[in-house]
This record gives C-alpha cells, sequence and structure tokens, in this order.
C-alpha cells in the first residue's frame, strides 16, 4: 500500500492559521506534520502531529528532521514566515529536497543585509544606517533623523519595531529593544547578526500591500491590498487590510513595475510572496518583500474558483505537480487583526458571536493566547467579503464594535 506522502511545517509561536494548510492537505492528500519549539500553542489549534524541535540549535535541528525522514521520508520542509523559511531550506537542502536559494533567505532574513542589496540594486528604499545595540544610545539619539524607525535586524513578524520622533521616544525604543532581543530564541542563531540595530526613515503616506505568486520566475499579482494601522488601546493594535485596492489605476502601474525590479533583482523565482510599499507626493517606496504569504493576513483575502487555495496551489507545487495558476475570483474583502504591542496577557475575549453575525463577515477567530506573555503575538482576525471594499470595511467595523478584549493590566 503506498504511503501519504508527508510534509514538514516549521511554525513559530504566533501562526494561527493552521486550519487553512490542513483543508488544502486533505484535498490532495498529504499529511502534515508540524515542527515547532513551542508545541503547547498549538494543542487546542490542531490535531495534527506536532513535533517538538530545537530552532536555536541549527546542527540538532537538522539532525532531528532527518532521523525522522529516514524513519518516513519528507516530500517537503516549508517555513510559514522568513525565520523558519530560511530553517526549512537549511533542512530541505541537506534532504535534496525543493527550497528557496538560502543565500536570498538570509539576505531578507537580516535586514540590513536585505536593504543593502536593495540599495546596490537602485531600488527605491527609506535612507537605513546600521548601528549597534552596544553603541552609546544618546550619541545615537543625536545623530538620527526623526521621525525614524528602530528595528532588530533578525526579528520577523513586526517584532521590536517601533517609531520615534524625537530622541525622548527614541531612548525608550533602544531600551526595549535591547530587551526583546536579549529574551528573543533566535538570538542565538543570529550570531554578529544579533546586535544590529538599524534606524531607517520613517516615510509617510498610504500602505500597499501586494500578493503575488511566482512561477518560472513570473510573477503573477493576486491582489494588491489597502493597509490601515488602527491604534485605540497602547497595548493593542489593529490592522485593517481592504482589497481591491482603491489606489488610482496610474499608481498600481507604478507599484507593479516596481515589484517586477525587485523580484529580478533579489532573484525571486517561484512560491508566494508578500511585499509592502507606501506612496506618498514624493513618490513610491519599497518597504519589504518577503518570499512567505501564509504569515501574511492578506492570504486569506484571495479566493480562487472551485475552492482552491493558495495553500494547496503551494503544496502541489512542493510535491512537484506545479499546477497551472488560476485567476482570483472577482469581489471585495477584507481583514481586521489584532495583535498585542506590549508583552501582556489576554484575560478574556467576548462578542466573537455576535460579530459573526454582522452581515458579510465570513470568519471570526480571536483565541487567548497561551504561555509566556509577548509582544506582537497575533490574537486573531475577523474576515469579511463582499461587492466593494467600503462595504467590507463598513462590515469590520461594525462586527469589531461587537468584540471586546480584556487585559489582564
Amino acid at each position: 500500500m503506498t504511503q501519504t506522502a508527508r510534509i514538514l511545517v516549521l511554525l513559530p509561536p504566533n501562526y494561527l492559521l493552521t486550519h487553512a494548510l490542513e483543508q488544502a492537505a486533505r484535498k490532495i492528500p498529504v499529511e502534515i506534520l508540524y515542527g515547532t519549539e513551542s508545541p503547547h500553542h498549538f494543542s487546542g489549534q490542531t490535531r495534527n502531529i506536532i513535533l517538538k524541535l530545537r530552532f536555536r540549535e541549527t546542527d540538532k535541528l537538522i539532525e532531528t528532521v532527518r532521523r525522522h525522514h529516514r524513519n518516513h521520508p519528507f516530500a517537503a520542509v516549508l517555513g510559514v514566515d522568513i525565520e523558519t523559511t530560511w530553517l526549512a531550506a537549511l533542512i530541505a537542502d541537506t534532504l535534496e529536497l525543493l527550497h528557496h536559494p538560502i543565500p536570498m533567505l538570509e539576505a531578507l532574513r537580516f535586514k540590513h543585509l536585505g536593504r543593502q542589496k536593495l540599495l546596490d540594486a537602485g531600488l527605491p528604499i527609506p535612507r537605513f544606517f546600521q548601528f549597534s545595540l552596544q553603541d552609546d544610545p544618546d550619541r545615537l539619539a543625536q545623530i538620527a533623523p526623526y521621525p525614524c524607525v528602530l528595528k532588530p535586524t533578525f526579528l520577523s513578524a513586526g517584532r521590536g519595531i517601533f517609531v520615534a520622533e524625537n530622541a525622548k521616544a527614541f531612548h525608550s525604543a533602544f531600551r526595549r529593544i535591547r530587551e526583546i532581543v536579549a529574551q528573543a530564541p533566535e538570538r542565538l542563531r543570529a550570531g554578529r547578526h544579533g546586535d544590529i540595530l538599524l534606524v531607517e526613515d520613517y516615510i509617510e503616506g498610504k500602505e500597499i500591500v501586494v500578493a503575488a505568486y511566482l512561477q518560472n520566475r513570473e510573477a503573477k499579482i493576486l491582489n494588491l491590498v489597502d493597509q490601515q494601522i488602527i491604534t485605540d488601546h497602547p497595548a493593542l493594535r489593529l490592522t485593517l487590510y481592504t482589497a481591491p485596492s482603491r489606489l488610482p489605476f496610474s499608481y498600481q502601474q507604478l507599484v507593479e513595475r516596481l515589484l517586477s525590479r525587485t523580484i529580478r533583482s533579489l532573484g525571486f523565482t517561484r512560491g508566494p510572496l508578500v511585499a509592502r510599499f507606501r506612496i506618498n507626493d514624493r513618490g513610491l517606496w519599497l518597504l519589504d518583500v518577503l518570499p512567505v504569504f501564509f504569515f501574511s493576513p492578506t492570504a486569506r483575502l484571495v479566493q480562487f474558483p472551485g475552492d482552491q487555495s493558495l495553500e494547496e496551489l503551494w503544496l502541489r507545487e512542493m510535491l512537484g505537480e506545479f499546477p497551472p495558476l488560476p485567476d482570483p475570483l472577482p469581489g471585495a474583502a477584507g481583514i481586521l487583526t489584532w495583535s498585542l504591542t506590549q508583552p501582556e496577557r489576554v484575560d478574556s475575549i467576548s462578542g466573537i458571536k455576535a460579530a459573526q453575525q454582522v452581515e458579510g463577515i465570513e470568519e471570526v477567530s480571536l483565541i487567548i493566547p497561551g504561555g509566556k506573555p509577548m509582544e506582537n503575538r497575533c490574537l486573531g482576525f475577523i474576515l469579511a467579503r463582499g461587492k466593494k471594499p467600503e462595504q467590507v470595511e463598513q462590515a469590520l467595523q461594525k462586527a469589531r464594535n461587537r468584540i471586546h478584549i480584556r487585559l489582564a493590566s
């Protein structure tokens, strides 16, 4: 009897979309196993096998996966954010499986290396400066441009990113980043890059997220998404994504052309990617681009005919099937996400059933996270669909007003 193919998916502790991968896997069919440092974070989220893996020690991680591979081979190893995608590529390389080019992933994993690569390619990016977390913050605060963005170079999913309007805010952000970096489990893997601080000009303007998929080095844009940050609580950040973008068509063409240049410069060849741009009266700016899509909420906005999904397409491609990429279905969609901006505990979340009853709401997924409190942990999302972005946004705002999140503090 032929064994079902197995795919190992590496997960960071704050990933919420395992059910989408499992739904796609059942259609193929393929068996999904998860690997994570924190299995308890997913115990109530999935019934799939969860392997406890030590991401901190790369050599031991690879050897543990090789041992499982010898008993029952994996057909592919995947990640869902840049850190786990890099680890997956290291593992897949030793198992002689498909993976993204490791040098490209390393350049994107460490933000200062990625910025330099984009600068060398002549792409429009924010002006940036590279400092050390061991430097004197008084001296750095005197020479930093304001407003500016401070970020450690090796953390993903928005962790440790702060905007400073003045020297006092710079000091506060510098101190918090030092604390976050010291506690980050990825710090050991980052090596000499772990102490580097990236300081960038803050670019004002409208933010656009582009979801695309590459086959044979050719990118197909799946949607352009308007992004809006909503902050009405010091410890909570709400992010609203709506598609299709309401950006004028001429600006959308500029975004598409810049995305094509970016893909050629970085050497992307295949699979999903997500890129962020900001546009203002001075022009169009590339903020970041990553060869991962499943960690991005914008993945949920794409719908294909016949209940196909991005997860299914990517899993099939990793199995060597290379299916044709269908055109997304028309219509509007939006997603509203909640994340913690401070290491807070969540006491309760109420109003979920009431939010689900709002017309146009397709899914409400909010959970109380377990484990140690940490900043930038996603609590969940509300997904809505409709005919126009304006209708979707109204439905999300109405549903949002029915959700009540109580923090321990």
